[in-house]
């Protein structure tokens, strides 16, 4: 076989780039799923990161978990989670690269330690249904009151985003808040959902505060246009809520449910 002339490169036909051949190397990599996740190791994640490790080792996947700051990792009984301390700047996307960098799988799925695999999605992960196309987004189901019902209106349903993607995409976000690689226009909606426990496991005063440095890093980054993502009984005061089931799936109508007031 003949040598790759430098600088060449070529259209991959798993990814939306172009790889360059002499950096391309055969490699098998030693798990096909890796879930990697930022914490900051509050208490109230503790259960739910346990799930997460339960989960991906029922899987069969690789986790990587990157503690930022002084906070801890929780007991994982055993688990093998692979655990880094990494600092995120303030905002989860200045630390992706980084923590992708030490995932060995083949794909790698990002969750935040508030998210959890809903029933569907285990069942689609499981069979390998995202090897058709390299890069995934997903509704998230943000619950409401307990964890049996979600948010319909809109713009929290169907708020998607990119969480899936094979190993050498996994590295390409933007150094900034809410930031997004320029290939997510490309990105398939998966047909199931990832839950999103925020209104659960953190306050309303902590939802505040968590907006506000984010307004601080990027001007409309916590309120202003995002205020109903943090705050939604201040900005829309009115929220329809539907059972979860067992995904829920992502043809789920918006303002589908009954209503709840907020104010």
């Amino acid at each position: 076989m003949a040598l790759t002339p430098p600088n060449s490169t070529l259209v991959c036909p798993h990814c939306f780039g172009k790889i360059e051949l002499t950096a391309a190397t055969t490699y098998k990599f030693p798990c096909n799923l890796s879930i990697i996740c930022m914490t900051k190791g509050d208490d109230s994640r503790a259960g739910l990161l346990l799930w997460m490790a339960e989960t991906a080792e029922v899987l069969g996947a690789e986790m990587v978990l990157g503690v930022e700051g002084e906070g801890k990792a929780p007991d994982f009984f055993g688990l093998p989670v692979k655990v880094f301390p990494i600092q995120t700047k303030g905002y989860v996307e200045g630390a992706l690269n980084q923590l992708a960098s030490h995932a060995h799988g083949k794909w790698v799925l990002r969750l935040d330690d508030d998210e959890s695999i809903s029933p569907a999605m285990f069942d689609w992960l499981q069979k390998r249904k995202y090897l058709d196309c390299p890069a995934w987004a997903f509704p998230t189901a943000a619950l409401w009151g307990d964890e049996e019902h979600f948010i319909t209106t809109p713009p929290l349903w169907p708020d998607t985003h990119v969480r899936l993607t094979s190993w050498h995409m996994s590295m390409d976000w933007p150094d900034e808040p809410h930031g997004k690689p320029k290939w997510v226009s490309q990105a398939k909606v998966a047909p199931v959902a990832i839950r999103h426990h925020k209104y659960l496991v953190k306050s309303r005063d902590e939802r505040l505060e968590i907006a506000k440095g984010y307004e601080t890093k990027l001007r409309g980054g916590g309120l202003g246009r995002r205020l109903a993502f943090n705050l939604p009984e201040e900005a829309l005061g009115e929220l329809r809520v539907s059972s979860v089931g067992d995904g829920p799936l992502s043809n789920v109508q918006p303002n589908s449910g009954e209503v709840i007031k907020t104010k």
